[in-house]
């Protein structure tokens, strides 16, 4: 009896030894296939990456390639604008200099070029075709010193961050000097599809038609400001100056275009604007304009305005005038 309780127990024991190492034997087997699976799968995924990386690094290749092809087109496009130039110039430079003496053929192809400016170098090329001696003066990379007679000030954006955001309060701002004086002006806002224009002596107009300045006191008029942005030792002093303008005035506005804020004055819309800071080309056009208006323009500290360097501007319908001794305070 005892014999046979040991068999069996042996034997339970054996038959379950030999199911416990099928079992890990099958465990092994399926831990090595899953192993086998996962390897393929990182391969392939591996693969995959490397064959996507490869086709980005020629599409990058590829896209270089471009650029670079592009900017030799462009460079050597800018060759052939610049002796384009100097032969319209050469060429012409007779018939222009005649036709510079006719004052309304000067206005004309301002506007003309004004309305049309595409901001690439044709448009800078028509001008100096205009007047090839001229001196250019602008925020788009034109510093040049200046020792002509003549000088173009343009601004082909004036109220860029407008633009950019689409907030449509922007313009081209084209004047033109001579020694140091504006002598003609045209600020065109393709929004609006307006365009300023005014000769010394001559008068200002909109579309054609001329403008003048309105007749508002200082408690019924609407003044416009700069806050002079990009120079911020201002704004304690732009500010104090709005707030003294604040509480004379019936109200304020903030459009962020100085050409267009004196256009305004010009045509009557407003009464008073004022920067504590410009640039040249900031204010050029647009003060020709609004003095053709009947509009008076003074720096801030009374003195005259330099259409060739930067400065201060104050800007009123000559009524409002006055309250600059106040602010000067």
């Amino acid at each position: 009896m005892e014999n046979k309780l040991q068999q069996l127990t042996q034997k339970l024991y054996d038959e379950g030894l030999e199911k416990g190492r099928a079992e890990a034997e099958r465990l092994v087997a399926e831990a090595k296939t899953n192993a086998a699976k996962i390897v393929k799968e990182a391969e392939a995924q591996a693969a995959k990456i490397l064959a996507e990386a490869n086709t980005k690094a020629q599409d990058v290749e590829k896209n270089a390639m471009t650029e670079i092809s592009l900017a030799g087109k462009q460079a050597l496009s800018k060759i052939k604008a610049e002796i384009s130039s100097m032969i319209i110039a050469k060429s012409t430079a007779p018939a222009v200099k005649a036709a510079t003496l006719d004052p309304e053929f000067v206005k004309q192809m301002l506007l003309t070029v004004a309305k049309n400016w595409s901001g690439a170098d044709s448009s800078k090329n028509q001008l100096k075709a205009l007047l090839p001696e001229a001196d250019f003066l602008g925020e788009e990379g034109d510093h040049t010193t200046l020792t002509r007679p003549w000088t173009f000030i343009v601004d082909p954006i004036d109220g860029t961050t407008n633009f950019v955001r689409r907030l449509h309060y922007s313009d081209i701002s084209v004047a033109l000097a001579q020694d140091g004086q504006t002598q003609y002006a045209v600020v065109y806002d393709p929004f609006a599809d307006e365009l300023f224009s005014a000769q010394k002596d001559g008068g200002a107009f909109c579309n054609g038609l001329p403008i003048r300045v309105s007749e508002r006191d200082m408690a019924h008029a609407v003044f416009l400001c700069g806050s002079t942005i990009y120079d911020r030792t201002y704004t304690d002093r732009n500010f104090s100056i709005l707030r003294r303008l604040y509480d004379r005035c019936l109200d304020y506005r903030r459009f962020a275009s100085a050409a267009l804020d004196c256009c305004q004055i010009a045509a009557g819309r407003a009464e008073i604007f004022f920067e504590c800071r410009l640039s040249p080309w900031d204010y050029a056009a647009g003060t020709l304009i609004a003095q053709e208006a009947g509009a008076t323009a003074t720096r801030l500290d009374g003195g005259p305005m330099d259409p060739l360097h930067a400065g201060s501007v104050f800007i009123t319908n000559g009524v409002c005038h006055s309250v600059l001794s106040e602010l000067q305070q």
